[in-house]
């Protein structure tokens, strides 16, 4: 009965934590919203080379700039075309929250229905690696784009581009990890249709 109850309150902490997963996820279109509404500043923490920037950050009028390990720019007045790059990344992990929160809550209601291998297990889990892929690629790369743009509208001279190339080799292999399961998914729904079909 203990080993039951302890279930139902991992069961209830999971549905909970994934629902809190979407929530949060579409909380990261409302934010900037709020912002550009009242027209603040476009704040934006990146990188650069740590020689451009010991001598001292040059920033152009309308903009501030100072060096914490990395470079916190705040850009008065920016354009909408600014405004859309500093968005864009947290933006692109926003849709990836909210889409495989919503996969791993389909998931987790079939589990909770007592036979976990779906035909549909197998082909969400594909999507949420599918979905973790593409954005451990594209993240990264928008994120540099911005940093980039960003970086040069606030200050006088060149940056050099910046792609987190080990965060992205990260998440590529959790997708290849959710990839390996799916597959096994697939097998296990296959040999369970087997059994009930020799039943």
């Amino acid at each position: 009965m203990a080993t039951s109850g302890i279930s139902r309150t991992h069961m209830f902490l999971l549905r909970g934590s994934l629902r809190c997963m979407v929530a949060f996820g579409w909380l990261w279109f409302l934010v900037p919203l709020l912002t550009w509404r009242n027209g603040d500043a476009v704040s934006w923490d990146g990188q650069t080379d740590h020689s451009q920037v010991a001598p001292g950050l040059h920033t152009v009028r309308g903009a501030a700039a100072h060096w914490e390990g990395q470079v916190h720019v705040e850009v008065n007045q920016p354009s909408v075309g600014l405004r859309l790059l500093s968005w864009l990344p947290e933006a692109l992990v926003a849709v990836a929250v909210i889409v495989t929160g919503f996969l791993l809550l389909r998931l987790l209601y079939e589990t909770q229905a007592g036979r976990p291998f779906f035909a549909s297990s197998a082909s969400r889990l594909r999507a949420i690696s599918l979905v973790i892929g593409v954005a451990a690629v594209a993240v990264p790369i928008t994120w540099s784009t911005a940093n980039r743009a960003i970086l040069e509208t606030a200050l006088r001279g060149q940056v050099e581009p910046h792609v987190h190339v080990a965060q992205m080799a990260t998440w590529l292999l959790v997708a290849l990890v959710v990839r390996v399961v799916a597959e096994a998914f697939r097998i296990g729904t296959r040999l369970q249709d087997d059994v009930e079909g020799l039943v």
